[in-house]
């Protein structure tokens, strides 16, 4: 994103923040789709990569968007692995994301981390989790943002209530 605010998101105050400054909201299934259809309307915004995993309970599953940076074989764009366990009418998440980039600023390190996170938390069904990372001092640089949400469905693909 490019010149967007907290405020623009109509999110509130994060649910937590660490000490690196990435925040974190827990967003129900309205909320989420607010906030999706805010996102439509905000210049400055670009949706970057909109993936799908489909896993059973308990099950692992990890997603990557990106490529091989050939000098140096690292990975660069963005990969998430989740494993949920249904409890309680809610997901049980393990969750763990990082993105990375191409930095052009600086022949010492050709690799930049925009967004490294890792989380246990409980969602509501079809809601989800929005995780920003830390504010950067470079006043030309992009801020990134993850939504992870999980919906139940049945063998059909179809959303089903938990």
């Amino acid at each position: 994103m490019h010149d967007a605010t907290n405020g623009q998101f109509g999110v509130g105050a994060a649910s937590w923040t660490n000490e690196a400054g990435t925040r974190a909201w827990i967003l129900s299934h309205s909320e989420l789709d607010e906030l999706r259809q805010r996102l439509k309307t905000l210049n400055g915004v670009d949706l970057v990569n909109a993936p799908g995993v489909t896993v059973a309970d308990g099950t692992s599953a990890s997603v990557s968007v990106g490529q091989t940076h050939p000098p140096t074989f690292a990975f660069v764009g963005i990969t998430v692995d989740v494993t949920p366990k249904i409890a309680s009418h809610h997901f049980q998440l393990a969750m763990s994301a990082v993105c990375t980039e191409l930095n052009q600023s600086t022949a010492t390190s050709p690799i930049r981390t925009n967004l490294s996170a890792a989380c246990r938390v409980s969602l509501p069904n079809a809601g989800g989790i929005l995780i920003k990372g830390p504010d950067t001092r470079d006043k030309n640089a992009t801020n990134y943002w993850l939504i992870l949400s999980p919906t139940a469905i049945d063998a059909y693909g179809k959303p089903i209530k938990l």
